[in-house]
This record gives C-alpha cells, structure tokens and sequence, in this order.
C-alpha cells in the first residue's frame, strides 16, 4: 500500500486514542469496519502496529454504544478472514474484547449481531494450531463458546463453535 495509507491508519489511531467525542470513536470504527471488507486492507490494518490495541480499547471503553460494539466486532470478524492475520490477532487485547463482547458482558449493550461476530472471529482466531494453546488458556473463552453454543439457533454456527471448542481443548 501507499505511504499515504499508512499516515491514514495512523491518523485513525492519533485520533481515536484522544478521546473523542462518541459520535467520531463511532464514525471512526465504522470507517476502520468498512476499511476491512476488502481484502486490499486487511494486510496492512493488521500490520499496523496499533490498529488492533486501538480498536480494542474503542469497544472496551464503558461508554460504547451497541452499534458501536457491532462496528468493532465485524471489523475484527473481516479481519480474521484473512489467514495470515490470526496469528497476529490472536493476542490479549483482541481476545478480550472478543470474549466480553461473544458473551454479552455489558448488560447495557447487549446485542446478538455483535456476539456473533465475536465468535465467528474466535473461531475463525482458533484455526492456526499456533493460535490455539493461549486461546484455551485465555480466560472465559472456552466458557464463552460453550454458552454460545448451548443458546445459539444457528445449527451451521453452532457446529463450528462445537467443532473450535473440541480443537481448543487438547490445548489446555
């Protein structure tokens, strides 16, 4: 990508880790979410050494809103589609983030589209072998995919989640 991409995504973290306003953290998650749609963009926005901490710390601030926890969730999501970026996501602040989210944690903004982007990501996260041992040991994920998978409706989700879980085991 182009030098000027890079100032891009660096201009996104400056202005995201200095507190702004809700409604521009939201226009920027939303930007950062659209960014990871295209696979032209998942490369260097996992490459970026803050980009993932900084998306993180947006969906962990206490006063996000529901869409905005949706943002967050399905740019992780788009991002895990991309194989060589699981191993660079799968790290504390990522998996954090995906298990408060996957299991609902905040009571005021609970919402089902962004529990299952977070689990999707998680499953997706569990595929590389490397990915596997701190993902066991990561705290309350086993257990968020088991209550996913006890409460899911989606049979299709739900048999990947069970399929992870049986993968992450052996791991522990």
């Amino acid at each position: 990508m182009k030098p000027y991409y890079n100032k891009m995504l660096d201009a996104m973290v400056k202005i995201a880790n200095s507190s702004p306003p809700p409604s521009c953290t939201e226009a920027l998650i939303k930007t950062m979410n659209t960014l990871s749609c295209f696979e032209r963009h998942r490369k260097p926005m996992t490459d970026h050494p803050e980009l993932l901490k900084t998306v993180s710390q947006i969906a962990k601030n206490h006063k996000a809103s529901v869409s905005c926890l949706e943002q967050t969730a399905s740019a992780f999501y788009n991002l895990s589609c991309d194989e060589e970026a699981r191993k660079k996501m799968a790290f504390s602040h990522v998996l954090h983030v995906l298990v408060s989210i996957g299991s609902n944690e905040s009571e005021d903004n609970n919402s089902t589209l962004a529990s299952t982007y977070a689990i999707r990501t998680l499953v997706n996260l569990a595929m590389p072998d490397t990915n596997r041992k701190c993902m066991a040991q990561g705290e309350g994920l086993l257990k968020c995919l088991i209550q996913f998978a006890s409460v899911s409706e989606d049979s299709a989700t739900k048999d990947e989640v069970k399929s992870t879980i049986i993968k992450l085991i052996p791991a522990l």
